[in-house]
């Protein structure tokens, strides 16, 4: 995008691609978009792996709301939708449901093969067109666990949603894990310590069985108008793939000497840099040497953050082994 672009000819940009890829030659229906991690732990708890849960409430929605679902294109949380929701077409016959949107971009896709059940994929610029292609698209959106990807997928959803512009603005996002599950208690602490209260209203935590889920999300009053949300407003912060480098990481303030909306960004743009620095360019942090970019900022913030890093790596959520948690990209005092 030029670099003079504002934010509303940024998101017309984002909507022009997706009119040229067909996107919106088809029946307005409700669309549900699905965020979570590609590499699963495969343990059970009670009756469930994550990925058979995330199966089973993919089934269940489809049973009860009947929507199209879209979420990105590979492996684990990814598949696992499109997978349980499959079964529950064909029982209702519902053959022309079947159609699977997976949104990737140019970097992801050349480590990550699309799965099996997607028969629309639609390849972004970069990932931050990525995230704002999933929010307009969707009615509402369910994330199941994941690491900082997913994180950053998250807190990316809460800036666009907390900045003033999209005030009384209602967009049902859920959090949702499987009855003895640590993921979304482990996230709901960290975004209370960051945040406080703040963040209550936006987003919605839910542990427990699919069945229940299904059930809850069949209260959802959702009328979906149009393909596309065009009443959003995306801040510029939001549209641009973060610069990173060791300097980039080092600016990023952690303190509570600002407005949420700027923290939410500061925190995104972490967990941006994780995933740049981890998955798409290791060679970056490995020219740093010893040094090691510090994360500042108010105490518990930075305490919190790094211990939910942490926390990610050593539960097998990052792309690193979890025995090399003291080579994280970053350092704290």
């Amino acid at each position: 995008f030029p670099k003079t672009s504002t934010s509303r000819e940024v998101s017309a940009q984002v909507k022009a691609f997706m009119e040229n890829t067909g996107f919106f030659n088809r029946e307005v229906r409700e669309a549900s978009v699905v965020w979570g991690g590609g590499s699963l732990p495969k343990e059970e708890i009670g009756r469930w792996t994550e990925y058979t849960f995330a199966k089973s409430v993919g089934y269940w929605d489809a049973l009860l709301r009947k929507p199209e679902i879209i979420t990105g294109c590979g492996s684990g949380m990814m598949k696992a939708p499109f997978s349980g929701a499959s079964v529950a077409f064909e029982k209702q016959r519902l053959y022309e449901r079947k159609n699977s949107f997976g949104f990737s971009e140019k970097k992801i896709l050349t480590i990550e093969t699309p799965n099996s059940y997607i028969t629309r994929l639609l390849i972004f610029k970069n990932m931050m067109q990525r995230i704002e292609g999933f929010i307009r698209a969707g009615h509402r959106l369910r994330v199941h666990p994941g690491g900082a990807g997913t994180l950053e997928e998250i807190t990316t959803f809460l800036a666009m949603i907390m900045h003033k512009a999209n005030d009384g603005l209602h967009y049902p996002f859920h959090l949702v894990e499987r009855t003895g599950g640590e993921w979304v208690k482990t996230i709901q602490e960290y975004l209370c310590t960051c945040f406080g209260n703040t963040l209550e209203d936006k987003c919605e935590f839910f542990v427990g069985e699919p069945e229940d889920y299904g059930r809850m999300l069949n209260k959802l009053s959702i009328k979906p108008e149009s393909l596309w949300n065009d009443d959003l407003f995306f801040p510029t912060e939001l549209q641009k793939s973060p610069e990173v480098s060791f300097e980039s990481i080092e600016s990023l303030d952690f303190s509570t000497d600002q407005d949420m909306f700027q923290l939410l960004i500061n925190i995104q743009r972490l967990f941006s840099s994780l995933v740049h620095l981890l998955v798409k360019d290791p060679a970056l942090a490995k020219s740093w040497g010893d040094e090691k970019p510090l994360i500042k900022g108010t105490p518990k913030i930075v305490r919190a953050t790094d211990d939910l890093i942490k926390w990610f790596t050593v539960n097998n959520r990052m792309y690193m082994p979890p025995d090399q948690v003291d080579k994280l990209p970053y350092r704290v005092e």
